[in-house]
């Protein structure tokens, strides 16, 4: 008998524990529900009706923050009405599906990026996956177009799913009478359909393909970046490329290093500059897209640039004014500046048993058995022994503090790289034969 009660104690304790954790959850809302949010906009000329529905919302506190501007606002249950202390704050007292009602106005020819309404527990917003459905009954001859829109989207006469990942709310693209084109989850909407070529088309999607998805809005007047929608001045794709690298560096660094971002911007966005090739540049721009933030952004430029050509550089950790990179194999220590080999002329010189001279800035004066030369590092032409000229196009170039010359006129001048010198036995080198 003594057992018996034992037994039926721990019995009694082992319930009223599971009743008490029971309670417990209960009064916490319990697990977490699975949030399958629809929403719905209905437009009726310029008012639209937005409908959200909650399929399951626990017991609890939530407040509401609708968009500016909404009117008509209503709130059911399951089949009831229910009440919005103050106009936004909803006192849930048992598990159930809620729809939120309310009225805004839409806008004409923009981005509509103030429809949402956001629901608040404990502070912290209820966020969940939803899709988006557009009844556009009135017949207003409006495009409604989203990013994130994807192909298996149904599109149905003035009826338009919209499928959004968890927790993204991007905004709408309210027009009338423009064309459009989708690629991907991308939607471009088209100032002048008939003027655009199909290389245009390719243009974008590159684009798209990096920095995507997005609504693009072409022939405005001015630039704009903002939030999934970009606006471009005409077909002005190569803007567009450069604003949304300079937002993407930007992000990057944590210094807001505005010089370097300058920089790697121009450095992308040249046509030809500094020998770095198109194929180059394309690879440093998807290295910047695809990172995440850098310890130091100038070094992280540099070495992506290394790793893509091959070659050192100090371009943006030294600040120099001009990209050049730095080859170590060679017998003496060179560069390469717009896709050109460059030698120091100091060493060359000493190995020559030449004398070298500077005469003022970016002027230098090389004394050879065969005469003397002065070479200017912004004009195109040399002069000989005083009273004979040349041409020299860039010939000589500063990096630093050192003197660099274009690997054609060390060939003649200093023979480094010739075995055969037969051809200078006139006492001048080959390339004085332009010589005045």
């Amino acid at each position: 008998m003594k057992i018996w009660k034992q037994t039926g104690w721990l019995v009694f304790v082992f319930f009223t524990v599971i009743l008490a954790y029971q309670w417990h959850a209960a009064g916490k809302g319990g697990a977490k529900p699975e949030q399958e949010l629809q929403i719905t906009i209905e437009a009726e000329r310029q008012i639209a009706v937005v409908t959200y529905q909650y399929p399951v919302l626990s017991p609890g506190v939530y407040k509401i923050d609708f968009p500016p501007g909404a009117g008509d606002v209503s709130c059911a249950y399951e089949e009831d009405g229910c009440r919005l202390v103050d106009g936004q704050q909803l006192n849930l007292e048992e598990t159930a599906s809620v729809h939120l009602t309310y009225t805004v106005k839409i806008p004409e020819n923009k981005q509509w990026d103030n429809w949402h309404l956001v629901v608040h527990k404990n502070g912290s917003p209820v966020q969940s996956s939803f899709t988006l459905k557009i009844l556009d009954a009135a017949g207003s001859e409006r495009n409604w177009a989203a990013p994130v829109r994807k192909p298996a989207d149904i599109e149905l006469d003035r009826i338009h799913f919209h499928r959004f990942k968890f927790g993204k709310e991007y905004p709408l693209y309210v027009t009338r009478g423009m064309e459009e084109w989708t690629y991907e989850d991308s939607t471009v909407l088209l100032s002048d359909k008939n003027n655009w070529l199909e290389e245009d088309r390719e243009s974008f999607k590159e684009i798209l393909d990096l920095y995507g998805p997005a609504v693009v809005r072409t022939g405005t007047k001015s630039l704009k970046v903002k939030d999934g929608y970009w606006q471009v001045p005409g077909k002005d794709d190569d803007a567009l490329r450069m604003e949304l690298l300079k937002r993407k560096l930007t992000s990057l660094s944590s210094e807001q290093d505005g010089n370097t971002i300058e920089r790697a911007v121009g450095l992308i966005g040249a046509e030809n500059r500094d020998g770095l090739s198109k194929a180059a540049r394309d690879l440093l721009e998807q290295k910047i897209v695809r990172s995440e933030a850098p310890a130091d952004l100038a070094s992280f430029l540099d070495r992506s640039l290394y790793e893509i050509t091959g070659m050192k550089t100090s371009y943006f950790r030294k600040g120099e004014k001009e990209l050049y990179f730095v080859l170590k194999h060679e017998p003496v220590p060179a560069v390469v500046y717009q896709g050109e080999p460059y030698y120091p002329v100091k060493e060359l010189a000493q190995q020559r048993g030449y004398s070298l001279v500077s005469v003022g800035k970016g002027q230098i004066r090389i004394l050879t058995p065969d005469g003397e030369y002065v070479f200017y590092e912004n004009e195109p032409i040399f002069i000989f022994n005083e009273e004979d000229f040349g041409i020299a196009e860039g010939a000589l170039k500063q990096f630093g503090e050192t003197f660099y010359m274009k690997k054609r006129y060390v060939d003649d001048l200093f023979g480094a790289f010739q075995k055969n010198r037969a051809a200078r036995i006139t006492g001048s080198p080959a390339f004085l034969d332009h010589a005045r």
